[in-house]
C-alpha cells in the first residue's frame, strides 16, 4: 500500500492503480486532515489502533461504500465531505 506515515500518523495515502480496498496498518494512531482526498477507493478498514480521524480526511472520496471502524474515535469536522 502506498501509506505515507510519520510518528504514527497516516499523512497521505497515494491510489494505486487497481486498489479499491485498503487495510490502514496497525500502526497508525491517527488519519491526518485530508489524507485520502479524492481516492477511488470504495472500502477502507480501520483498526482499533486509530483513535483520530482529523479534519476533511476522505474529503471527495465519492466511491466510498464500506467504511469498518474497529474502535472507538474521534472524527473531525467535514472528514466525510
Amino acid at each position: 500500500m502506498a501509506f505515507q506515515i510519520e510518528e504514527n500518523v497516516l499523512i497521505k495515502y497515494t491510489e494505486e492503480t487497481g486498489v479499491v480496498d485498503v487495510v490502514i496498518p496497525d500502526s497508525v494512531t491517527k488519519i491526518g486532515e485530508n489524507a485520502f482526498g479524492a481516492s477511488g477507493l470504495t472500502e477502507v478498514t480501520i483498526p482499533e489502533s486509530v483513535t483520530v480521524i482529523g479534519d476533511a480526511a476522505f474529503t471527495n472520496c465519492t466511491k466510498l461504500e464500506t467504511l469498518t471502524i474497529k474502535g472507538a474515535v474521534t472524527i473531525g469536522g467535514s472528514a466525510f465531505f
